[in-house]
């Protein structure tokens, strides 16, 4: 019989992974896939159960829970370089890679999804030491996850995040960054910039308009500072997936990013990597093509 490694967060999204232990379990055990459940407590949890030795006996990992969880999984793999297959059940508020990997937002129907093991492989980022998934970034949005309390992403979902924006974005906090892509130097005052591995973040499903996860590069989107009256028009063209070509953003794509924080306060000094806390300043980032390995 198949081996399977399933960590779950029981405080991701509005706790409903939780009830549904026993149903994966059976769906899993039709297919004939024994899964090996653990539960985490801590962040730490998630480099504490991979261990290489153990991991040998496994055909692939799912991990329950939102972007956050996906991060510390994935880092953990990665460091300890275990090489299986990588599952996301979408059990938090936001699970930007998961939708755009097709699996479904419906929790039953993505544990039926996933069992069948169907595996592709994809690129992953990495931010000096640590590795992204979906998004590294610093600036407004990026750092909206921090800032949005559990009950709030309980009852809204993601509309937290979405006005959590909003009200950043209307502090007019603005910070200078250097942007070194594949040879070229840039240097703007943005509100918030991404390097994204897929085209969703936060929630806003087409900020990374053109980006693949399969395509060797990253997306670069910045968001200039501009006058307040122009936020909610270029909000809406974010939506659409217009912006791009928009006065006020900036789009590259390239395979290494050099970013420098040039000037702002100590709060637009942060970076947010997969909805974790990311690594600081300067930032060096490429992207390791084909280097993952995961259901869909």
């Amino acid at each position: 019989m198949k081996r399977v490694l399933l960590i779950y967060n029981p405080m991701s999204g509005i706790q409903e992974f939780n009830h549904l232990l026993d149903e994966t379990i059976a769906v899993f055990q039709q297919e004939g896939i024994q899964l090996d459940i653990y539960r985490t407590r801590e962040q730490m949890d998630f480099f504490n159960y991979f261990e290489q030795e153990a991991c040998t006996l496994y055909q692939a990992v799912l991990v329950a829970g939102g972007d956050g969880s996906v991060s510390l999984a994935l880092n953990a793999m990665m460091k300890k370089n275990i090489s299986i297959p990588l599952g996301i059940i979408p059990a938090g508020t936001s699970n930007d890679f998961a939708y755009y990997l097709g699996i479904s937002p419906n929790l039953r129907e993505a544990i039926r999804q996933l069992a069948k093991m169907r595996t592709r492989w994809i690129d992953v980022g990495k931010a000096n030491d640590t590795y992204f998934i979906n998004v590294c970034g610093g600036g407004v949005l990026p750092n909206v996850a921090h800032k949005v309390d559990q009950e709030a992403k309980n009852i809204w979902g993601k509309a937290a995040y979405f006005v959590s924006g909003l009200m950043e974005m209307s502090k007019n906090k603005s910070f200078r960054i250097r942007v070194k892509v594949d040879g070229e130097e840039f240097e703007n005052n943005v509100f918030l910039y991404l390097v994204m591995n897929g085209p969703s973040a936060g929630g806003f499903t087409k900020l990374g308009v053109k980006a693949s996860a399969d395509d060797g590069k990253l997306d670069f989107v910045a968001i200039k500072s501009m006058n307040l009256v122009d936020v909610p028009w270029l909000f809406s063209k974010i939506l659409r997936g217009e912006h791009y070509t928009d006065e006020h953003v900036q789009y590259l794509t390239g395979e290494e990013f050099e970013i420098e924080f040039l000037s702002g306060d100590e709060e637009t000094e942060g970076i947010n990597v997969d909805g974790e806390e990311g690594p600081s300043y300067p930032l060096s980032i490429q992207v390791c093509k084909h280097h993952l390995e995961v259901l869909y």
